[in-house]
């Protein structure tokens, strides 16, 4: 990107100002080259100590042009990636609703690749988040658990996401009949929902906790039931 020269106080400095869209390293530079003119004509000594200007290193102006421009392109690069990773992630969510999760799971594995180069931890939890529920649509259970340990082990510094984690690994057990284990995570989320300022996620996790503890708590006694009815049997 070729920036324009424009005199400012009979010197010839990069039009930096000249465009909205100029990455803000180019504003640094328009600072640093007004306070050097600004520090030589103020202190008679610094200027001896800079017998040439700065404005007047073309050369060594260019190459930070160039290096500037390197790292707008670059800037510019990394927000298409992050723009192409969420459009990916909308359209798996769109073909999810729709029931095609074959589809879906392509996209977000798309988007997964993205955030994981873009190093976006939010969008690779999302990813994770939305992978299990379609794995766990198509009944490949083992797989969806492992998509949703992966998230745990990604939202230990964000407590909102680790408690959809747990709530969504306990809604899997759950579904599997696994009541005591899905309780275990369903109390996790209880107990860490009780730090945030959130009363909906809170009531949800405490549903859930009681829900799981009363399917349990059913089998155990139907479980005693039978027990008793086979030794009442083997005494007659």
């Amino acid at each position: 990107m070729n920036v324009p020269l424009k005199k400012h106080d009979g010197s010839f400095l990069p039009d930096i100002r000249q465009s909205s869209t100029q990455h803000r390293s180019y504003s640094e530079l328009f600072f640093l080259l007004l306070s050097d003119q600004s520090r030589r004509s103020a202190d008679f000594s610094l200027a001896v100590q800079l017998q040439t200007p700065l404005d007047q290193h073309q050369d060594k102006l260019e190459t930070i042009r160039r290096h500037l421009s390197s790292a707008e392109q670059a800037e510019r690069s990394a927000e298409d990636k992050h723009s192409e990773a969420g459009a990916s992630y909308q359209l798996g969510l769109g073909y999810q609703r729709a029931g095609d999760h074959t589809a879906a799971k392509q996209f977000f594995n798309r988007s997964m690749q993205m955030c994981g180069t873009l190093q976006d931890t939010e969008g690779l939890g999302k990813c994770y988040k939305a992978m299990a529920k379609s794995l766990h649509s198509e009944g490949n259970d083992a797989e969806a658990i492992r998509f949703l340990e992966k998230l745990v082990d990604i939202c230990v510094m964000m407590p909102r996401q680790l408690v959809e984690a747990f709530l969504s690994l306990g809604h899997v057990y759950f579904t599997q009949g696994q009541y005591e284990r899905a309780s275990e995570f369903f109390l996790k989320s209880y107990e860490l929902s009780c730090d945030l300022d959130d009363v909906a996620l809170l009531q949800e996790a405490q549903v859930w906790v009681g829900s799981a503890r009363a399917h349990s708590t059913v089998r155990e006694y139907l479980a005693d039931d039978v027990d008793r009815d086979r030794r009442s049997s083997g005494t007659e």
